[in-house]
């Protein structure tokens, strides 16, 4: 295997986590860069000499180490213990999964492996998505009601860090694409107050800076600045929820995902997927 190869299968991190570096000098002039460093940041070695490609292999290695770890620390907290992990999002419905490990960790995931859920961390900022309108279900008592807590525990963290902590007394949130009184409905059952705000967060805007949470639906317009601007929200420490509530394609929302890292299936969506495609058995666990 090539050593390209070989630096693409240690780790994906390597293109996109910042190695701890980038210089010790900012803007100096004539300042020369790290190769192991450019090579690192583009997942091309080509420029390096063999002495070197050894120690790039070893440093990604010990990034793809890091972001396993650190995957790992995410999922024990979403996950707590003693959650029900049963869910069936049914074919209206969508999958969802990381663009690549460096960028998202897969959630919840059905029982033949599509993603179902996925979260990131960008930035100071986290981010959620389901390809089901499940924030819409777990604000009422009908649909799906035993994956409420586990649903609470990812809400939490998306907009805490930590999925063991109380939500803010008032949420002050806003929407693109998707229902406000959804929210509404399950903040309250989870015990703070919601405040929607009025703010146009799929253009630009300077009416973000005072949101506890942002949220996208499939509804969002289409914008070639969106996957950019839900990016730079992650990076400013926003927390930020997609919802998918159907099969039917949205590019808007695609724009959405690939600012938080993540990716849509394609058309038509689950549509056709069989059970084991959309829902997740009751006996499975946080290890499975």
């Amino acid at each position: 295997m090539s050593l390209r190869h070989r630096l693409t299968a240690l780790t994906a991190v390597a293109l996109l986590v910042p190695c701890g570096g980038g210089g010790s000098g900012g803007g100096g002039g004539g300042a020369t860069a790290d190769p192991v460093d450019t090579a690192l940041a583009t997942g091309d070695p080509s420029g390096l000499q063999p002495a070197q490609s050894a120690t790039l292999l070893q440093r990604a290695t010990a990034l793809a180490t890091t972001l396993d770890t650190r995957q790992r620390a995410l999922l024990a907290n979403l996950y707590g213990s003693g959650v029900d992990l049963g869910l069936d999002v049914t074919t209206n419905s969508i999958s969802i999964d990381p663009m690549n490990a460096a960028q998202a960790t897969a959630f919840i995931r059905a029982d033949n492996g599509a993603g179902i859920a996925a979260v990131s961390e960008r930035g100071t900022g986290r981010a959620l998505a389901y390809g089901a309108n499940v924030l819409d279900w777990m604000g009422g008592t009908t649909r799906q009601p035993q994956h409420a807590a586990l649903f609470k525990r990812a809400f939490a963290w998306t907009v805490t860090g930590d999925a063991n902590a109380a939500l803010p007394a008032m949420l002050r949130f806003a929407v693109a694409g998707y229902s406000a009184a959804s929210v509404k409905a399950f903040v309250t059952k989870a015990g703070a107050t919601p405040q929607e705000v009025t703010c146009a967060i799929a253009t630009d805007n300077t009416c973000t800076k005072d949101l506890d949470l942002l949220v996208f639906g499939s509804g969002v317009a289409a914008d070639a600045g969106l996957k950019a601007r839900v990016a730079a929200y992650l990076d400013a420490g926003k927390a930020v929820i997609y919802v998918h509530p159907s099969w039917v394609n949205s590019d808007g929302g695609r724009q959405v995902l690939a600012g938080m890292g993540m990716r849509m299936g394609g058309y038509p969506g689950n549509y056709f997927a069989p059970a084991a495609g959309v829902s997740v058995a009751a006996g499975r666990t946080a290890a499975q």
